[in-house]
């Protein structure tokens, strides 16, 4: 209760303090250059407004209120891909900047975000769990909402294959490995820790018929056991050539490849506060996010 009581009371805050902040922000960028790349991170695409990650869950309305700012805005949205291809020399991009991905390859994906996303010709990522993806069952936190409310199941549902193909003959998305069951990889010994990467990348291949070279890890931060050492050392031997944690931020372009920043977004992220976020406005969230983990125990 406290969790979520913390959470909801700060980002009321920032709806209130976001649009003088940013446009404070907005003046000291007309004197300082800056080339950080914001990379956003999206979970479910809903308007569901109940279970134990509800506070991630962003409506359909919303989300599009988001993606017009950003086809009216200075914003260019870029791939993963383009920007590997900038890392490693092979061209030039232009700033600013942005990078759209999704974690947990759920329907709603399809039904609600890809649309927009089409409309604008926004390229993003979905990151996709080797397990759940294309089957039946439901990850062990949308169980208890899904017996409540069964009429919710087309937005609590994983993506099916032939979804997962209409997306695909797009263009427009690039699918990466979210690993095979999402646990907390740290925590893991090393035997499972290599499953969950690989089997995740070679299901992923097979039924995609293309190359997974990008990763996401499940939970994302360092202080809850998600990213470590022996994780950054494994996904490299993996084969990834990048990976996305959830460490609030925005990214420097020598950033740790395999180890890259995301700026969650949240069902209550006005557009004011979306615009905060991505200018870089609200970058010392990092720390506040530091002393939320620290006082709060996860519970994902």
């Amino acid at each position: 209760m406290y969790r979520n009581l913390a959470k909801t009371s700060f980002i009321t805050t920032l709806k209130y303090i976001a649009p003088a902040l940013y446009f404070c922000r907005k003046a000291a960028r007309r004197c300082l250059w800056d080339e950080k790349l914001p990379i956003l991170t999206y979970h479910k695409i809903t308007d569901i407004k109940e279970g134990i990650d509800a506070f991630w869950n962003v409506s359909p309305s919303l989300f599009s209120e988001q993606m017009s700012y950003l086809a009216q805005s200075e914003y260019r949205v870029i791939s993963l891909e383009e920007y590997c291809r900038f890392r490693s020399g092979q061209n030039d991009i232009k700033h600013p900047c942005v990078v759209l991905t999704f974690d947990d390859g759920y329907a709603n994906f399809f039904t609600n975000a890809f649309p927009i996303l089409e409309k604008y010709g926004f390229h993003s990522t979905l990151f996709l769990t080797g397990q759940y993806t294309g089957s039946d069952s439901l990850y062990p936190w949308d169980r208890p909402l899904m017996e409540k409310y069964p009429e919710i199941y087309p937005d609590v549902r994983t993506l099916s294959w032939s979804e997962i193909k209409n997306i695909h003959a797009s263009g427009l998305v690039t699918f990466g490995s979210h690993s095979m069951s999402h646990p907390h990889l740290g925590l893991l010994s090393q035997m499972d820790l290599v499953y969950e990467l690989k089997a995740s990348k070679i299901r992923l291949e097979e039924k995609l018929g293309q190359p997974i070279s990008y990763f996401s890890y499940p939970g994302g931060t360092t202080h809850y056991g998600d990213v470590t050492h022996q994780t950054d050392q494994m996904v490299k031997a993996a084969g990834y050539q990048l990976a996305c944690t959830s460490e609030i931020g925005r990214n420097c372009w020598n950033e740790n490849i395999h180890r890259l920043k995301r700026l969650g977004i949240c069902g209550k992220d006005t557009v004011s506060v979306f615009k905060a976020k991505i200018s870089g406005t609200l970058d010392w969230m990092r720390s506040a996010q530091d002393l939320f983990q620290r006082v709060f125990q996860n519970v994902y």
